[in-house]
């Protein structure tokens, strides 16, 4: 989980700050990921992310986590429409195919 200090950022900051490192981990395996890079993108200081974040590790956790609520909640949305099975996995189905490269924080 963030720090304390990362909460306290305005919201467009932190939506900064994620989205920097979603860019930067879909580039580049864990180990070349560069939190360098990541502060560089979303306007911080790499000595800022520590503030944020205890480590890269921290920081790549918080982010898959992050993303697999979105989904969770962007699948939710087509099963609250229907009981219908073959519908829902349909609109499931439809929206996985939608939401491929698009997952934005």
């Amino acid at each position: 989980m963030p720090k304390e200090t990362f909460y306290n950022l305005k919201e467009s900051k932190q939506h900064q700050i994620i989205d920097a490192a979603i860019k930067e981990f879909a580039q580049n395996y864990f180990d070349s990921a560069s939190l360098t890079q990541i502060a560089s993108q979303a306007g911080v200081s790499k000595g800022s992310m520590y503030q944020y974040f205890e480590d890269k590790k921290e920081l790549y956790f918080y982010v898959l986590e992050t993303i697999r609520l979105k989904r969770k909640n962007y699948f939710a949305e087509g099963l609250n429409k229907d009981h219908d099975v073959m519908a829902v996995l349909r609109r499931i189905f439809e929206k996985g195919l939608y939401l491929r490269g698009r997952i934005r924080y």
